[in-house]
């Protein structure tokens, strides 16, 4: 029971001194306590988040060491397995004949050519559209203002 100090009774009636006596302080809060306590979880949520992440990198540090050490090993593995390999043999180049540098002309594409107009524009004759396009590397329709290589005369390997 709560001790009554005899001056906080005087002049007062029974009926204030019981009522004071029911009414119930509430307890002052100390708040150092409150946020010393609050500081010290945070440090200990601190503390077991860098143990989790040291631990995490630990882990991977010694999972990272074990492929490294595989790899290695497969490697050393594979230079002792190494065996020469085949390369297919690379075709020779189609053997166009080539007419020489002075002989051979740049004629650009106009409106209704096609190689037989182009081979009777330079030879009198369409007989040698083919080796036209051949030569060109071309057999779609040409371009107006597409570039094509004309000899001045027909090749000699044409003409068999």
């Amino acid at each position: 029971m709560r001790k009554i100090n005899s001056r906080s009774i005087e002049g007062k009636t029974v009926s204030q001194i019981e009522r004071d006596l029911r009414v119930k302080k509430s307890p002052s809060i100390d708040w150092k306590l409150v946020v010393g306590g609050v500081l010290f979880v945070v440090y200990l949520c601190m503390c077991w988040f860098l143990f989790r992440q040291t631990a995490l990198a630990n882990r991977l540090e010694q999972e990272n060491l074990a492929l490294k050490k595989q790899i290695q090993e497969q490697q050393q593995l594979l230079e002792s397995k190494k065996t020469p390999i085949a390369t297919p043999p690379v075709p020779a180049p189609s053997q166009k004949p080539q007419p020489r540098g002075n002989e051979l002309l740049t004629y650009q594409i106009q409106k209704g050519d096609n190689f037989a107009t182009i081979s009777a524009k330079f030879y009198k004759t369409e007989a040698y559209a083919d080796q036209l396009a051949k030569l060109n590397d071309l057999s779609g329709t040409l371009q107006i203002g597409q570039p094509v290589l004309v000899p001045r005369q027909p090749l000699e390997t044409w003409k068999k």
